[in-house]
């Protein structure tokens, strides 16, 4: 069992982050953005899909991709020719929209393909180009409604408004990335939590609501009584995070509440997790799985060998359909990135 300190900071391990613009009416963006994040794009629809066919198939086995896209640029050495050429797999993505940072994802992967981009986005009207630097994406998160962009974007690029495809450290993005985090506490009221009720232990749907595609609506109420019960204490390597003096934890989702995994909102799929075990957990480091003799633990994904056990407090039944969820879904993850 592990030892779990209640008093010793720790770093907490971010990715890096790209700030996208969504795209005014005149370009196509409220319309390709249902269509291509809201919605998402059934890969047996598409026509030219080209030599990415098997990339998204591996990426995308239930059969809807999450992509978003950048138009070339004819300059070197500037911010978008930086942010295209550094980009990476784990790295968050911000949409921007009319003052407001309307949603996040994640990158799994990024590729070039023109024929794609073209059938999926069509071309940009005043430009004649389309957006065929394409990123895959993964736990798209919507925000409803949208956050104030200012105090997001002014420590990052010095302005409110997102012009072109931007990338900036993981240390930079350090300075915002409590504004996103959707499960901590609401004093600003920025939330709306709606959700069906339920009893302990059964499986909720989360509420969503339809705004030209789905919309995921947390329950604040729900991660913070998990990370209660913990005393925000990591369950993986029992430590918790300190944001000026104030313990912090972060309510983790197990089976992801945004597409394609669609999870439900609910004590049975949250993990009370530390910030840098956060960051792990979602980029398939480890996976947590049943022992033979009852317990559940903590196990690398690449070496399979057990790290560790979860410490589950009594009153927190999890629900092994959800860890099952996430140790095929990083198990997968793995497979790809060797294939």
């Amino acid at each position: 069992m592990s030892t779990f300190n209640t008093s010793s900071p720790v770093p907490i391990a971010l990715p890096a982050v790209v700030l996208t613009g969504r795209g005014t009416a005149a370009v196509g963006g409220p319309k390709n953005f249902a269509k291509s994040i809201q919605e998402g794009v059934r890969l047996a629809t598409l026509r030219k899909p080209g030599k990415d066919a098997g990339r998204l198939t591996k990426l995308y086995p239930a059969g809807t991709a999450y992509l978003w896209g950048a138009t070339p640029t004819d300059q070197t050495g500037n911010r978008k020719a930086l942010a295209l050429a550094t980009r990476s797999a784990g790295d968050r993505v911000l949409f921007y929209a009319e003052g407001e940072i309307i949603a996040q994802a994640t990158i799994l992967d990024c590729f070039d393909n023109e024929d794609l981009a073209t059938e999926i986005w069509g071309l940009d009207a005043k430009t004649g180009k389309t957006w065929k630097h394409i990123m895959a994406l993964t736990n798209v998160d919507e925000f409803d409604p949208g956050l104030d962009s200012g105090p997001i974007l002014i420590p990052l690029i010095g302005r409110r408004d997102v012009r072109t495809l931007e990338r900036r450290t993981a240390v930079e993005f350090a300075r915002v990335a409590h504004l996103l985090e959707r499960e901590a506490d609401d004093p600003a009221g920025l939330l709306v939590p709606t959700r069906t009720d339920a009893g302990h232990g059964e499986v909720v749907q989360t509420v969503r609501t339809a705004y030209s595609g789905t919309r995921v609506k947390r329950d604040t109420k729900v991660s913070a009584r998990v990370k209660e019960m913990y005393s925000n204490a990591c369950q993986v390597c029992g430590d918790v995070m300190y944001a000026l003096d104030v313990p912090r934890s972060i309510g983790a989702h197990i089976r992801g509440l945004g597409a394609p995994h669609n999870g439900p909102d609910h004590i049975s799929n949250i993990l009370c997790l530390c910030g840098k075990c956060h960051a792990e957990f979602d980029w398939c480091t480890f996976h947590i799985a049943r022992t033979p003799t009852g317990s559940l633990a903590v196990f690398d994904t690449l070496t399979r060998a057990r790290r560790g056990d979860l410490r589950v407090v009594e009153g927190h039944a999890i629900d092994e359909r959800y860890t099952r969820y996430h140790r095929d879904w990083c198990l997968d993850e793995a497979a790809r990135r060797k294939a």
